[in-house]
């Protein structure tokens, strides 16, 4: 019996095959390296493309679904609103005068009692409202009221003549004030010292009165500003400033605004400052005895200068006589300045001055009364004297007081 031929087995490798697929690998090609990027950056533009187109679709689908279609060729119908005014009787313009504040709200009113408590009523508020009221009294008190407020002093003119100066000071406490006192009365008034204008004088005084230094603040130079402080507190804050200049004219200013003589004292005594210092405390007492504070080289400008602030000629007698020019202006500058002829009856040593002193003080001197030329030694300028001081005081009977008939005669054809 022949052999059956034997199937060759098949591996264990095939047998599972026919179960679990096995894929065998691919065989192997080389991609360089630029290849493999540039694939790479194609497929994320591709994505990011895809991307966009998605969103894009969406949002025009959900435009398209959500939007309502509206007709335009639909006409719209005018609505009018109705006219309110219309329809409000006196309560309603009332009502509304009290919630707006306004004036012409109470003059729609009808009825003429409640028009003008509704006048009456905004008065204070509305300076409309109380030029509307009748009543003269309530006027007056509600002007009053708007003038102190708003400083309009036109207001004023509002009210009878009796009552509009009262009227004015409500608004303007200094209008009536003399008008060199004015910016002071106006800084006091308002706590402000720029209302002094920048006057020195103004400042020290206001900042004085009104106990605050924040008035100093005022000036820009320290003396100017540190005396204005010493003022104030009392006390001498000069001492530390960086000049002499500086420390002597503060002192000079914290002196005499504190009205303390003796503070003259604590000034370089050789300087312009003290001489300032001693002559006010001199004109001030007229005890020309204390410029003898002042060094003795400027002595005789404290002397000069207290003459011609005060018409006293002691100033100028108490000049050296070593000082002959000096002394002569004194004379000369005091006769002119006060129409006083008796100034050049003390220039003895120089006739030619006294010539010119006695012109000064008669010849065109405004200012020349005929007391002043009683006892004249020189007979011409005595004529002189009492003819001018007859024109200038309109009194003829001045030419009786001459001595010479003839004189007399003479002051009478010249009196016109």
């Amino acid at each position: 019996m022949p052999r059956k031929r034997q199937t060759p087995k098949k591996s264990i490798l095939e047998k599972i095959e026919k179960i679990i697929p096995v894929n065998k690998p691919a065989a192997y090609k080389y991609v360089p390296p630029e290849e493999k990027e540039r694939k790479k950056t194609l497929l994320k533009l591709g994505v990011i493309v895809a991307v966009v187109i998605v969103i894009a679709t969406g949002a025009l689908l959900l435009s398209f679904f959500t939007k309502p279609h509206v007709k335009t060729d639909i006409p719209v119908p005018h609505v009018t609103k109705p006219n309110v005014t219309e329809s409000c009787d006196d309560n309603c313009f009332w009502l509304s005068a009290q919630k707006t504040s306004r004036a012409d709200d109470c003059e729609k009113i009808a009825n003429n009692t409640k028009k003008q408590l509704c006048f009456a009523a905004l008065a204070e508020n509305s300076i409309e409202a109380c030029k509307q009221v009748s009543e003269y009294t309530e006027q007056k008190n509600c002007l009053l009221i708007h003038v102190a407020r708003t400083k309009d002093i036109a207001l004023c003119s509002l009210l009878n003549e009796a009552d509009t100066a009262g009227c004015i000071l409500n608004g303007d406490p200094c209008y009536y004030t003399n008008e060199t006192e004015k910016p002071l009365c106006r800084a006091l008034n308002n706590k402000n010292a720029s209302f002094c204008g920048g006057d020195t004088q103004c400042i020290f005084t206001y900042s004085k009165q009104a106990n605050t230094t924040a008035g100093c603040n005022a000036f820009s130079t320290r003396p100017l500003k540190n005396a204005c402080i010493s003022i104030v507190l009392r006390s001498d804050q000069c001492t530390y400033l960086p000049s002499n200049d500086e420390t002597n004219y503060c002192k000079q200013l914290y002196a005499i605004g504190t009205n303390q003589s003796n503070e003259c004292r604590y000034i370089q005594s050789n300087t312009v400052y003290a001489v300032e210092c001693f002559a006010y405390f001199a004109e001030q007492t007229k005890q020309v005895s204390i410029c003898k504070g002042v060094e003795i080289l400027k002595r005789w400008d404290c002397y000069k200068k207290y003459s011609d602030n005060t018409g006293d000629l002691s100033g100028c007698i108490g000049i050296d006589d070593f000082a002959p020019v000096a002394k002569e202006h004194c004379f000369i500058n005091t006769g002119k300045k006060y129409g006083n002829p008796q100034a050049c009856e003390y220039l003895t040593f120089d006739p030619g001055a006294r010539e010119v002193c006695f012109r000064a003080a008669i010849q065109d001197n405004t200012v020349l009364r005929s007391a002043r030329c009683a006892n004249l030694t020189n007979e011409a300028w005595s004529l002189r004297c009492y003819t001018n001081a007859a024109k200038l005081e309109k009194d003829i009977a001045i030419c009786n007081k001459l001595q010479k008939d003839a004189d007399v005669l003479f002051c009478r054809s010249n009196y016109k």
